[in-house]
């Protein structure tokens, strides 16, 4: 039927993954049931430039990470992988507890279901792998308060097709927005500060990994939109041309 277990040893220090993929033609799954060559670089963008804390600040200690049109799930099952490892305390400052897969597909969510079974045994004990239906058409704010405590997003040769450029763009910057901070309290007003204890700190955006292959029409929209966010330093973005 096209599908069939491929094996990904990205890291000698981590066991490998094992992941349903499909190398078929039809039934609408050579897009979402591939792992594409971005994907294996964020996998390793991942793992070898993110040792020594890097994605851990004195004000962000990632908790809750969301990839965009996950597919198979290779870089955030990696990420639960290393986050749940004994080594994942130094590279994420002990914080990722749960990491969502996400797509719109129904046999691509299916499969997620399946290939997150892989890393049952370790993740269970550390933190969930859940898989979720996202939408890139839905109302950014309906975006923003379903996943408002998202404090990584991965994406991964998601810019293929120019249609699409678009709502992935406003669903990247419906995810990036800090999250509305809590409201007043309802009682009468009158109590002090310091019978009510001081305010947390406002949440910090989230911050976005993505890696893409530059792809004609596509990749130009999607370059063009970028601008406001590369520069905010809230969306990093590694591209390499698909010859």
């Amino acid at each position: 039927d096209g599908w069939s277990t491929s094996t990904y040893d990205i890291s000698a220090a981590l066991p490998p993954l094992h992941l349903s993929v499909f190398s078929g033609i039809g039934g609408g799954n050579e897009t979402g049931g591939r792992v594409w060559p971005a994907a294996l670089a964020l996998g390793a963008y991942l793992l070898a430039r993110h040792r020594g804390d890097a994605l851990a600040t004195e004000h962000r200690r990632p908790r809750v990470a969301l990839e965009l049109g996950a597919g198979p799930g290779l870089p955030g099952l990696l990420l639960a992988n290393v986050a749940a490892s004994e080594e994942g305390t130094s590279i994420f400052g002990g914080g990722i507890e749960r990491v969502v897969l996400t797509d719109i597909v129904p046999t691509t969510l299916d499969n997620l279901w399946h290939n997150t079974t892989t890393l049952a045994p370790l993740t269970s004990r550390t933190l969930r792998c859940t898989v979720a239906a996202l939408d890139w058409y839905q109302p950014p704010a309906q975006t923003a308060a379903a996943h408002a405590d998202v404090d990584l997003i991965l994406a991964a040769d998601c810019v293929y097709d120019p249609d699409i450029v678009e709502p992935l763009l406003a669903t990247l910057g419906a995810l990036l927005q800090p999250a509305p901070p809590p409201p007043p309290s309802s009682d009468s007003g009158q109590s002090s500060a310091a019978e009510t204890g001081p305010l947390p700190p406002p949440r910090v955006p989230p911050i976005a990994l993505v890696a893409v292959e530059r792809r004609g029409a596509a990749w130009e929209r999607f370059e063009m939109g970028l601008s406001a966010e590369v520069a905010s330093g809230r969306m990093l973005v590694a591209a390499d041309r698909s010859d």
